[in-house]
This record gives C-alpha cells, structure tokens and sequence, in this order.
C-alpha cells in the first residue's frame, strides 16, 4: 500500500457509479456527478478498483443502440477518469477476502465480484464505496468500509 494512504481520505465508486458518472444519459448520472465532485472538492482522492473498471468497459461497450460505444471512445473515457483517480490492482488477499466475505454471508455466484471490488477499494484504503446498489454490499463489506448511494 503507497504511504500516502494512510493519510489520505479515499473513496470508491463501483462500477455502475462509474458508468453513470461517464454517460450523460444515464438516469443517475446527475446525483452521481454531483456526488463525484463534492467529494474531489473535499480533497478526496478516488480509487476505483480494476474489477469496476473493466465492467464498465464491458458494459458501455456492449449497451445497445445508441448508448453503445466503441471500445477506443470507451477507453478514452474510463482513461479520463483516471486523471483523478487511482487504478488499485485485485491482490490475492482482496480475493481471498472477497470469497470468505461472501462464504459468510451464504451468498454464492456473482456477489464475490461486488465483495472483491469492495475488498480492493477498502485495502486502497477507501472508507467509503458509492454504489447504487447498496443492497448487495451490505452482507460483504470489510470492517472499516461503508457504502452509500450517491
């Protein structure tokens, strides 16, 4: 973990707080927006964890017509997010974590993606995780790691 994070007041967005931040006609791409700012004005830095950025690749890139985009737009677009914000790789212990969090919980299937993007984002050292899907997050969050809608 970079020393800076020890000091340093993160948050994360999940995949679908990112996908609505990026496309304008997303329903929830105002609140999102207007939650992303207040926050980097707060001098909070964003993590997003790798899991929740190449979802939402895929899924700009594969949203019907019109909404899709070519994988360069697509590209272009998460590549701009990242000019403030930190991309936090999946360690083995995030994974590992993801399966015994969702283990727990008696959950199975793809709930350990929403607890491995929730694992990385806490190990980056985010305190909280955006998301509009709260529901799933709840059961398998880390200690230490809220979650809120925009």
């Amino acid at each position: 973990m970079r020393s800076d994070s020890i000091t340093a007041r993160r948050f994360a967005l999940d995949s679908n707080c990112l996908i609505a931040l990026l496309c304008a006609w997303h329903a929830h791409h105002e609140r999102t927006t207007a939650a992303y700012d207040h926050l980097r004005k707060a001098r909070r830095k964003c993590v997003l964890p790798v899991p929740a950025w190449l979802e939402a690749f895929s899924v700009i890139t594969r949203l019907p017509a019109p909404y899709r985009v070519d994988a360069a737009t697509a590209r272009s677009a998460l590549n701009g997010v990242l000019d403030n914000a930190v991309l936090v790789p999946v360690s083995a212990t995030a994974a590992r974590s993801a399966v015994d969090a969702v283990t727990a919980c008696g959950a199975a299937g793809g709930r350990v993606y929403d607890a491995l993007i929730a694992c990385s984002a806490h190990e980056a050292g985010a305190e909280i995780l955006l998301t509009w899907n709260v529901k799933y997050f709840k059961e398998i969050l880390p200690q230490g790691l809220s979650v809120a809608e925009p």
